[in-house]
């Protein structure tokens, strides 16, 4: 509901709900106005690759088992992350350029 049909973003999400890479939100929305984070970020990669099996747990204190968990065990292994210099993942924090 709130992706209006005249904005230049309707077919980028179009396309990226039609391949599977983005679901949304919940109650019909998609969340334009909204931030993405790291594990929104990495779901989106996880989800081009095909949602490959993974094998190993998270090393992420901050990664509990959640939508977003094989992702980051994929994105770490994929060399794609490392995590923050804490050690955690940052789940909840959203992307940087």
């Amino acid at each position: 509901i709130d992706v209006e049909a005249n904005q230049w973003y309707v077919e980028p999400i179009q396309y990226a709900y039609d391949e599977g890479l983005m679901v949304g939100i919940g109650n019909s929305m998609f969340g334009t106005a909204n931030n993405l984070t790291r594990e929104q970020f990495v779901q989106i990669l996880y989800s081009n690759a095909g949602k490959p099996e993974v094998e190993k747990e998270t090393t992420f204190p901050d990664v509990k088992d959640d939508w977003y968990t094989n992702a980051v065990i994929w994105a770490k292994d994929n060399n794609i992350t490392s995590g923050k210099g804490d050690g955690n993942f940052g789940v909840g924090q959203n992307i940087s350029r």
